[in-house]
């Protein structure tokens, strides 16, 4: 049996196509992390507040060089067990650079120490897509 050059060359490249698109995926796949958003995040005025208009503001800086989309911000407060408050973002999309923030009022608390806890959810890349997840606990003491 004889294989032409056309048939030969064909056949390669289609194997070398495939290799190169196999390479590429692992490597991105498992470098994904240098890929990620940096994000830092910053509550002021926790609770107990002095003033019915106190909110605490919650501010998200992405400190590093690629950008992301937030689905916004998850608050736990350890005291209680199914309080779950989910502050959603006016502005979705975090840029280097440029912080985003969001004020709300928590519940009071009971006397106590107390964790809250602020959790982001980062959803970025063009074709592999994933989430990646920040959080931030504050230890509160009311007396």
């Amino acid at each position: 049996m004889q294989i032409d050059l056309y048939t030969f060359f064909v056949i390669g490249t289609a194997v070398g196509s495939f290799l190169t698109f196999l390479v590429t995926y692992i490597y991105v796949r498992t470098k994904l992390d240098k890929f990620n958003p940096i994000l830092v995040i910053s509550a002021s005025i926790l609770p107990p507040y002095t003033n019915d208009n106190d909110k605490t503001e919650v501010t998200i800086e992405n400190i590093g060089d690629k950008s992301g989309n937030l689905d916004g911000i998850e608050v736990e407060i350890s005291c209680y067990e199914d309080f779950h408050l989910f502050i959603e973002l006016e502005d979705m999309f975090v840029m280097p650079g440029e912080p985003v923030s969001e004020r709300v009022r928590l519940p009071d608390l009971p006397i106590g120490n107390h964790e809250i806890t602020f959790v982001v959810a980062v959803e970025h890349g063009l074709f592999f897509k994933k989430d990646v997840y920040y959080q931030k606990d504050y230890q509160v003491t009311i007396s």
